[in-house]
């Protein structure tokens, strides 16, 4: 609730939008109006016809990589309960960097991270990065871990240009790097994602293209998108906007406030099942043609797999079948010893 009006997530009320009441304990229900929405974030702007009292935005949270934090609902009760693991940034494909390297998940014994693989023809690669390389920083910010690079990476934008510091052998160098957007991925095949997706429980149907968002480590029902998270001093940290697999999204209070000092676009039943699709279409799970063949599925599973960024690797490996099952492998194993990082990190923060 803000001094705006109700605010919650679009594509989990648009079905109801001509029949929803507002329910609030001890008061009469009040029939849903509708403001307008924030498509960019997936959020619409209610009425406030009962008269409630605002959340105030004069005491924000500034979220850190392992702060607490709790999910409120009106149970009195914590809807749920994690820790920051990604600090704010862009989940629009277009505003994501692309430095072209691949890390050494295995490698701690010094400050700094390994350079195990450069992607050709990548900004990296033009600076003149090579395999074996030790980055140490990125414009003066100390690099300790492949986490921590991964997290400094993912707030640079495209066409950004930064001094990335790095040993070769008993020599230090500096290297000017003018960073590039992420390579267009074609889609995963919406069955297969779907299970795999489901696998940690329901997910929300609108989880992407969030210009601005948080990421975090909560197990949360998607039903509870749309609620305020505060942290353990009870601060405004931002809104609960998407349940994926394995984390939770959130807009952070700030963008929030700025968010709703413009404007909404208009909503009436005209336009209402237009938005809805619009809310679809940016889904992470694309439709995929039924006239693909298995192998071209398969294919394109491989491929997309491999290029997330979360895994660390930024080209897919070639079309052989053995081969890229053993790279699977690989990549999972990594994965695995990239969690266990992560904890002992979080581990640390406690």
């Amino acid at each position: 609730v803000t001094d705006k009006g109700i605010v919650t997530k679009w594509s989990e009320v648009s079905r109801f939008i001509n029949s929803a009441k507002i329910v609030v304990p001890g008061k009469p229900a009040m029939p849903l109006k509708v403001i307008g929405i924030y498509p960019e974030y997936d959020l619409v702007l209610l009425s406030d016809e009962i008269g409630l009292t605002p959340i105030g935005f004069d005491k924000l949270a500034p979220a850190d990589i392992g702060d607490f934090i709790v999910l409120s609902s009106v149970s009195g009760q914590p809807a749920g309960f994690g820790v920051v693991s990604v600090l704010e940034r862009s989940l629009r494909e277009s505003d994501k960097a692309f430095l072209g390297i691949q890390m050494n998940f295995k490698e701690m014994k010094e400050n700094g991270v390994l350079l195990e693989r450069i992607v050709p023809e990548t900004g990296a690669a033009i600076a003149g990065l090579k395999v074996g390389d030790r980055m140490l920083s990125i414009d003066g910010r100390e690099l300790g871990s492949p986490v921590e690079t991964r997290a400094v990476i993912q707030k640079l934008k495209p066409g950004q240009k930064i001094k990335i510091m790095a040993t070769r052998g008993d020599d230090t160098k500096e290297f000017n790097v003018t960073l590039g957007s992420r390579p267009k991925v074609g889609a995963f095949p919406a069955g297969r994602l779907n299970q795999m997706e489901r696998m940690g429980g329901a997910i929300s149907q609108v989880r992407a293209g969030f210009p601005s968002a948080i990421q975090s480590d909560m197990q949360v029902g998607k039903q509870f998108m749309g609620g305020p998270v505060v942290d353990l001093e009870g601060r405004l940290v931002g809104l609960s906007i998407s349940r994926s697999r394995i984390k939770t999204h959130l807009i952070p209070a700030d963008d929030l406030m700025a968010l709703l000092k413009k404007k909404p676009v208009a909503v009436n039943v005209a336009n209402v099942e237009k938005l809805a699709r619009s809310a679809q279409d940016r889904s992470v799970i694309p439709k995929v043609s039924r006239k693909k063949s298995a192998t071209d599925t398969f294919d394109k599973l491989f491929n997309d797999l491999f290029s997330d960024p979360r895994m660390g690797f930024d080209e897919a490996p070639k079309r052989d079948s053995k081969q890229r099952i053993q790279q699977m492998q690989k990549r999972m194993e990594e994965m695995m010893e990239e969690m266990q990082l992560l904890e002992k990190e979080l581990q640390k923060k406690r």
